[in-house]
């Protein structure tokens, strides 16, 4: 019985790793959007700069 039990513990290990992760990245992407907002109030111009920037680093780090 120890095995099964063992077994099905490490797939909930990784569930709840792959929920921490996805959990984090949710708030990352509410965090930006909120900072996206901000910028996007005081200054527009700006917004499209970090857009692009963050556009041009996005694509920079899928090609490695």
């Amino acid at each position: 019985m120890a095995a099964p039990s063992g077994g099905s513990g490490g797939g909930g290990r990784e569930g709840t790793a792959k929920s921490i992760v996805a959990d984090q990245i949710s708030q990352s992407v509410q965090s930006t959007s909120n900072l996206l907002h901000l910028m996007l109030q005081s200054s527009p111009s700006h917004v499209r700069f970090s857009l692009t920037l963050v556009f041009y680093v996005c694509v920079r780090v899928a090609k490695s």
